[in-house]
């Protein structure tokens, strides 16, 4: 009665999953996202264009309008968790996790990132934002003090493993790792802890995603042609004290 342990695999399908591409259509003046009026192309024969209920165009020919359209693709999704924890001595105890989170996609076609990768097709290719492995390790000593108190010390360390911005996978995001500890006094009535996060000044992007970059001109032939990433510092090292009373 010293160790537990668990573990967990798994294996499934992801299918009907949401993918966004980018098409030119040439649509029926009066209907659709490009209604009569709004269209260019849909402003009345006395301008050289298509009335209500033909096909839109310019006086130079069928006028087609850049769409977004939502589309599907299919993915498999496969791993194991293994989570445990043990009582080393009466004073010392640990735990730990371990996760493995392997993925692929098996069709998706994403014509968004045409511009920028050369490429649609990204089968083969892994998830976004979610790392492959990831992980963590704690142990904790707590002993008497005097007769009335027992003072306790703890560590933390979570590791957060490369993580692709987008399914493209062209950037990502560096693994890294946070520290933490804490360390007080404590009773049956009370608790007094001094606590720190992200001890060794851990400085990776905590998390990072692709977004459309506005700083660039817009173009409206592919309005996803220019693209950017977003990320989130750490953050910063973070002293404090807690205190808490039980009644």
């Amino acid at each position: 009665n010293r160790v537990a342990l668990n573990v967990a695999a798994y294996y499934g399908t992801w299918k009907n999953k949401k993918s966004r591409i980018q098409a030119s259509i040439n649509y029926t003046c009066g209907e659709g996202p490009q209604a009569l009026l709004t269209n260019p192309g849909c402003r009345g024969a006395a301008f050289g264009e298509a009335g209500a209920g033909q096909l839109a165009r310019t006086v130079n020919g069928p006028f087609f309008s850049p769409t977004n359209i939502v589309v599907s693709g299919s993915s498999k999704i496969y791993g194991f968790e293994v989570e445990g924890n043990a009582a080393v001595t009466e004073e010392l105890t640990t735990g730990w996790t371990l996760n493995y989170a392997g993925n692929k996609f098996t069709s998706f076609i994403a014509n968004f990132i045409l511009p920028y990768s050369g490429f649609t097709n990204v089968k083969g290719n892994a998830h976004a934002r979610f790392p492959k492995w990831s992980g963590s390790f704690n142990a904790g000593y707590t002993t008497g003090l005097n007769d009335n108190w027992d003072w306790f010390v703890r560590g933390d360390v979570s590791y957060f493993g490369k993580a692709f911005l987008d399914v493209d996978n062209l950037a990502f995001c560096k693994a890294y790792w946070m520290t933490n500890a804490r360390m007080g006094v404590e009773n049956d009535e009370a608790r007094i802890e001094f606590w720190v996060k992200n001890a060794l000044q851990e400085r990776n992007w905590s998390a990072c995603s692709r977004f459309s970059e506005f700083d660039l001109p817009l173009d409206l032939t592919f309005l996803t042609a220019y693209q950017t990433a977003i990320v989130a510092p750490q953050n910063k090292r973070q002293f404090g004290v807690k205190t808490s009373i039980k009644f």
